[in-house]
């Protein structure tokens, strides 16, 4: 009778051990990160097109839905040489804790890196357009590529940058107050560096 009812205790002990073990993992499940950055390894660079995507490719494509893989893409030029477009990194967790709270304000993690997503497809769009010979552009995107090529100046020299209307047409992102409060936490984080001028002009350019 003794044993049984120790062994009746020692159910209850486990039992409450695995309705602790179960909480915790709910909790972890919950909680975790839209992105995962990785900080360990540098990001291969990888061409920007191929004729079938790789197993590796298709995967992180159906994990991630539409995140942009963070991979570095080369374009060729128009005299046929690869150029290599820079990618922003993602915000670990702990980076956005370390952004003073004046800055980031009531802004939430997954937004920053919605944001970086939004600025890399920007990136890889624009300069994979402006690479293209002239014969293949259409006038609509010549128009587009001509008012690019006139933002361009000395001091934005092997720079890579993109600028309000970039990431309202190819991120989909509007720069409202909130817009312009994320790309101050990029900035703050050193991904991102402005590059003004002449007038209202304002750059955003990848920090490498």
């Amino acid at each position: 009778m003794a044993t049984a009812q120790k062994d009746i205790v020692t159910a209850h002990c486990l039992l409450e051990q695995m309705q602790q073990l179960s909480k915790r993992l709910t909790h972890m499940k919950t909680n975790l990160p839209v992105h995962i950055p990785n900080v360990n390894a540098s990001p291969p660079v990888v061409p920007a097109a191929v004729s079938q995507p790789t197993t590796k490719q298709t995967n992180i494509n159906k994990q991630n839905e539409q995140t942009y893989t963070q991979e570095k893409s080369k374009v060729k030029t128009g005299s046929g040489k690869a150029k290599q477009i820079p990618i922003i990194e993602y915000v670990t967790i702990e980076e956005f804790e370390s952004v003073p709270k004046y800055i980031r304000g009531r802004l939430q993690y997954d937004q920053v890196n919605n944001t970086v997503n939004a600025i890399n497809k920007t990136l890889e769009s624009k300069y994979t357009l402006m690479a293209r010979p002239r014969s293949k552009i259409s006038e609509v995107d010549m128009r587009i590529v001509t008012a690019c090529r006139r933002q361009e100046n000395q001091e934005t020299r092997d720079l890579h940058f993109v600028v309000d209307d970039d990431i309202k047409r190819w991120g989909n992102m509007k720069l409202d107050t909130a817009g312009r409060s994320l790309m101050t936490v990029l900035r703050t984080l050193k991904r991102l560096r402005e590059v003004r001028g002449p007038g209202n002009l304002v750059r955003f350019a990848v920090i490498t």
